[in-house]
């Protein structure tokens, strides 16, 4: 977002939805027609930077916030200090899918990782995620934080520093590198990669 307007839009494929069922949670799919729409207006990010600069100027500090719209009404849930200094911005763009080859993001958990990829496109891939797996996935929400305590790095297509992955990541100590452009189809199922969250730099080891 620039000069009070928004600069750029990364639309994403939604599969799956949590909704409140009475006293439960519930994660359901969804519906085609909703799959590729955005979720936010631009109104509604304008509003959400604004509210945040106001939270951050009324607690003194860096935060970060929860919120959700409901009936067009934005309400922040909670705010606390950052988990962790956010990283600095990415270097360089990726090479070829190849032994060396290198890509690179936002750098969004600090530390260094090496493991196995493993290439999630949903919920249903769940089962197949071992421990110690460098998780590779368009983005994720509150269904794939449990697979947070098993691998050992994460790397998404889309995010931002206090994305989801971002914050989860950062709760448990695990290196993180967010916006790595195409990243389910250039890094390879089953090659291992180095994951360096604290620089935004991914580098294939062997294929």
């Amino acid at each position: 977002m620039t000069d009070g307007a928004v600069a750029h839009r990364a639309l994403g494929s939604k599969l799956t939805r949590i909704d409140r069922a009475g006293a439960q949670v519930v994660t359901g799919q969804v519906l085609p027609a909703d799959r590729d729409r955005l979720c936010l207006t631009d109104q509604d990010v304008l509003g959400l930077d604004r509210i945040g600069h106001q939270v951050q100027q009324l607690l003194g500090w860096p935060a970060d916030v929860e919120w959700a719209i409901a009936d067009g009404q934005i309400w922040i849930l909670q705010a606390r200090p950052i988990t962790a200094d956010l990283p600095a911005r990415p270097m360089a763009s990726s090479g070829p899918a190849q032994a060396g080859a290198i890509f690179t993001g936002t750098p969004a958990g600090a530390g260094v990782a090496e493991g196995p990829v493993r290439v999630v496109h949903g919920p249903d891939d769940f089962d197949r995620v071992k421990p110690v797996d460098i998780l590779v996935c368009r983005t994720t929400d509150p269904a794939w934080t449990p697979l947070f305590s098993i691998v050992a790095a994460v790397v998404t297509e889309n995010g931002g520093l206090l994305s989801h992955a971002a914050i989860v990541a950062r709760e448990h100590g695990l290196p993180a590198v967010l916006a790595v452009p195409d990243a389910t189809t250039t890094l390879p199922e089953g090659a291992t990669a180095t994951v360096d969250g604290s620089s935004g730099r991914i580098e294939l080891t062997s294929c």
